[in-house]
């Protein structure tokens, strides 16, 4: 049975629709996704005091009998006592107690969707046809750097991410970012002069300040202000911080492919640091 012209027209059709619509949902997944939240300190806190051990867990320890026994043989006594756990921190430490050198601790497990460990990266706004505004986001837990505190204020602060290992929701988009960026690209922030703290907040209790200081990204250096969101935790010091820059001022051209009809020149770099006390 020979197939009619027309047939074979609308069957060239059909075809080249499936491959249409098979390429733009490849591309549409590739551009866009269910994005990570902005850094939050109250949020960052709360997770990590869930990895912490809970209460039934510290009275289980306590609880576990002692391996040795009395010299007439008899067990110790036991009382009806309830074991206490370790009291947390209530009250603001002393702002000469921060005094010393904190370096970025990178020890906890780094998740790029749920925003957990340490980690750097970027938020910029895209257009894709067929889909319309998307933001991507891009992180990368290698981040160094240290806070240096002295009779209560903050005299030096700088943090360094390497921008070759940003991560985003799809390969080939980091493919791309770090082809436009280069192999050696860094970010990195220097505070610009001192910050004086007239008291510590009490643990767990969030604080909100703006600094200023530079900006390097790869070979150019621009004065920007920070947005920061501090706290003090059981285990060291939480930072959040996010600023907003124009890529063309570094010389940093945006990304480009078929389904982009635009990525904005504008971009947030956000960070989220764990410190520790050296």
């Amino acid at each position: 049975m020979t197939m009619s012209t027309s047939a074979r027209r609308w069957l060239a059709i059909g075809g080249a629709v499936v491959v249409v619509a098979a390429v733009t949902t490849g591309l549409v997944l590739f551009f866009s996704g269910d994005e990570p939240d902005q850094v939050d300190a109250e949020r960052a806190l709360q997770q990590e005091q869930e990895g912490l051990p809970g209460l039934g867990e510290i009275q289980g320890e306590l609880e576990t009998p002692l391996p040795f026994e009395e010299p007439d043989g008899e067990g110790p006594e036991t009382g009806t006592e309830e074991p206490v756990a370790p009291e947390q921190p209530t009250t603001p430490r002393q702002p000469e107690d921060l005094d010393g050198r904190w370096v970025v601790d990178r020890s906890r497990p780094f998740d790029r969707e749920e925003g957990r460990g340490t980690f750097a990266g970027y938020r910029i706004q895209e257009e894709l046809s067929g889909v319309g505004n998307t933001t991507a986001v891009g992180r990368t837990p290698e981040v160094e750097g240290e806070v240096v505190f002295d009779g209560g204020t903050i005299v030096e602060a700088a943090v360094t991410a390497d921008l070759t290992e940003l991560v985003s929701d799809d390969r080939r988009r980091d493919n791309r970012v770090r082809s436009q960026l280069g192999p050696d690209a860094r970010a990195r922030f220097d505070l610009a002069g001192s910050i004086e703290l007239p008291e510590v907040p009490p643990v767990g209790e969030v604080i909100e300040l703006t600094v200023a200081g530079t900006l390097t990204l790869l070979d150019t250096s621009r004065e920007v202000d920070v947005t920061l969101q501090a706290v003090v935790t059981d285990t060291g010091l939480l930072v959040t911080g996010s600023t907003d820059i124009v890529l063309s001022d570094y010389d940093i051209e945006v990304p480009s492919a078929t389904i982009v009809l635009s990525v904005s020149d504008e971009a947030t770099l956000e960070w989220q640091l764990f410190l520790v006390q050296e």
